[in-house]
């Protein structure tokens, strides 16, 4: 009623984040610096970075607590990755993420997990960084990074193998269901 009354605005500016590269810089910083598990920062980091260059909800990567349907693997998964090199750049990669339950702007968990069920699953192809000073936010670099903790990479083990290597494709071993250690 106060709202209507002094045509108050109940709602921010939907297409404003407020959060740029400086703001993860930090937050990525801050969590390195305070985190007891590099292995579950790691993975917030992915998230973040995932969702501020794709601008996907955080319940198209992870899985959500409540709604999901039984026997569908909702949330990002090593199937769901592929991993090039860069031909024009040693060391770069080129990543391909696809998110097969991309969740929309529904509140009802319930109504939004049914509504992706038959629609094409949402592709996106991230280029390495330009910048070297982008390098914390690669995608491509915060996977092979975790593959490579969790011995995932065929015929790879260690970081000199990966950047030194000529193979095209990385090849990630499927048999790990999840990216997050908690799917």
């Amino acid at each position: 009623m106060a709202a209507r009354k002094y045509n108050l605005s109940l709602h921010g500016v939907l297409n404003r984040t407020h959060v740029g590269l400086a703001e993860l810089r930090q937050l990525i910083d801050q969590d390195m610096v305070s985190t007891p598990r590099i292995e579950l920062a790691e993975q917030h980091q992915l998230a973040w970075c995932i969702g501020r260059v794709c601008a996907v909800r955080p319940g198209s990567i992870g899985r959500p607590e409540k709604g999901s349907a039984p026997g569908r693997l909702q949330f990002l998964a090593w199937r769901d990755v592929t991993i090039t090199r860069s031909l024009d750049e040693p060391g770069m990669f080129i990543v391909k993420l696809v998110f097969r339950n991309a969740k929309g702007g529904n509140v009802d968990l319930q109504k939004a997990s049914e509504t992706n069920v038959n629609k094409k699953p949402l592709e996106c192809v991230i280029m390495p960084p330009k910048n070297q000073h982008n390098l914390i936010f690669s995608i491509a670099h915060r996977l092979l990074i975790i593959a490579l903790r969790r011995d995932l990479i065929v015929g790879i083990k260690t970081i000199d193998e990966l950047l030194e290597g000529h193979q095209y494709n990385i090849l990630v071993r499927k048999s790990m269901p999840s990216i997050s250690c908690i799917g």
